[in-house]
């Protein structure tokens, strides 16, 4: 990742202009309302390109509505496929973050 390698350069820039060294730190993650809100529109673009493309090819091939189902339903299932992903990303962050805020037992 660039901001690991850039890291080091950007804080000995800001300590050579006296700025505290907290206001360098990077954050692993962006705000997690972003991630949030894209499951919303990842679901629902994916079921939409899915209906539209499964139309686009009734309408080309003449078989209506059979690949309108077909699309439509690999749609919905991108989708929530997509969603599946994002929780088990936010979960495995959430664990992380915790372990590295629990103080070593041994």
């Amino acid at each position: 990742m660039l901001t690991k390698h850039y890291l080091p350069c950007i804080q000995k820039k800001f300590a050579a202009q006296n700025i505290p060294c907290e206001m360098t730190q990077l954050h692993k993650t962006g705000p997690k309302w972003i991630m949030y809100s894209s499951m919303g529109l990842e679901l629902g673009l994916s079921i939409v390109v899915g209906f539209l493309i499964g139309s686009w090819l009734d309408k080309w091939l003449g078989t209506e509505p059979w690949l309108l189902l077909v699309f439509g339903i690999a749609g919905i299932i991108a989708g929530y496929r997509s969603i599946f992903r994002l929780v088990k990303r936010v979960q495995a962050d959430s664990e992380s973050g915790q372990e590295n805020d629990s103080p070593s037992s041994s």
